[in-house]
Order: structure tokens, then C-alpha cells, then sequence
């Protein structure tokens, strides 16, 4: 049992939380989620969607060359792929013209 009934914070009642048994808590308003719904970093475009791990492989890149490629931190192409963070601005509208073009913009950004 927790030392405080409430917590000040957002109202939690943890004594009547902790008191619950599995068939007083109903899951039937939580939605479902496809297991599939997680697996790649997809960005809704105008009705099209952009997968930035499918992008990158079809630029036969690596996360670093590809980051290296385009401007921005590795860590920002992982959290990409990893849904942690989605594209804005610049670097959308840069990964739309690799999703089109990928042959022109690895010519292009050719090191």
C-alpha cells in the first residue's frame, strides 16, 4: 500500500487502484493497436505515405551515411525509423524528393 491515498499532482487515487482486482479493470475502451503499427517510421504526406528506412535502404545507405548524406545527426535518422520523431520543414520535404527521386538525389548529394 502507498503512503498517500492521492496524489497531488493528477488526482490519483492509488488506495482504489491498488484495491483493483484484473476483472474489476474493463479493456474494452482501449483500442486496439495492428502489431504491425510500430515497425517503420511512416510519415502521412498528402495522402502518400513516406517510410524513411525504406527511403534509406533504397539509396543503398547506411543510418550514418545517409545522415551524412542529407545534414542531419544520426540519431535524428534513427528516431525517424524508430517513430520516436517524425521529419518537418526541410528535411520532409528533402526525404519526398528521395521517396521520388532516389537516383537523382544520390547523384546529387554525392560526396
Amino acid at each position: 500500500m502507498r503512503n498517500k491515498p492521492t496524489s497531488a499532482k493528477s488526482g490519483t487515487d492509488f488506495a482504489r487502484l491498488d484495491a483493483m482486482t484484473d476483472a474489476d479493470i474493463d479493456f474494452s475502451d482501449i483500442p486496439r493497436v495492428r502489431p504491425d503499427a510500430f515497425k517503420r517510421a511512416r510519415v502521412m504526406v498528402g495522402g502518400a505515405v513516406l517510410d524513411v528506412k525504406v527511403i534509406r535502404r533504397r539509396l543503398h545507405q547506411s543510418q550514418d551515411a545517409f545522415a551524412a548524406m542529407i545534414g542531419v545527426p544520426v540519431g535524428t535518422i534513427r528516431n525517424w525509423e524508430q517513430r520516436r520523431r517524425r521529419p518537418t520543414g526541410a528535411a520532409l520535404a528533402l526525404l519526398r524528393v528521395c521517396a521520388r527521386a532516389p537516383k537523382a538525389v544520390s547523384e546529387a548529394l554525392a560526396h
